[in-house]
C-alpha cells in the first residue's frame, strides 16, 4: 500500500465523518465538506491504486527481462560447449 493509497482511505473517512456530523446538526456547510473530502479520499486512493499497478507492471517488466537475459546467456553457453566439441 503506497502513500496515496493511505492518505485517500483516510480522507474518505474522514469526510464520512464530517459528512455525517453535517446531517445530524443541519450544517449544510459541513455535509458538503464532508462529501468533498470523500471525493477527494476517492481519488487519491485510485492514483494510488495506479501506481501499485504500474509499479507492478514495471516489475513483471523487469523479471521478464531477466528470464530473457538468462535465457540468452545459457543459449550462448550452449553454442560455445558444441563449438568446443566440433574443434
Amino acid at each position: 500500500m503506497n502513500k496515496e493509497k493511505v492518505e485517500g482511505k483516510i480522507d474518505e473517512v474522514m469526510g464520512d465523518i464530517k459528512q455525517h456530523v453535517g446531517e445530524w446538526t443541519g450544517d449544510s456547510d459541513m455535509r458538503l465538506q464532508g462529501v468533498a473530502q470523500q471525493l477527494k479520499g476517492t481519488v487519491e486512493t485510485a492514483v494510488g491504486k495506479v501506481k501499485d499497478a504500474a509499479s507492478d507492471l514495471k516489475q513483471s517488466a523487469v523479471a521478464a527481462n531477466d528470464s530473457s537475459v538468462i535465457a540468452d546467456d545459457e543459449k550462448r553457453r550452449i553454442r560455445l560447449a558444441e563449438n568446443r566439441n566440433l574443434l
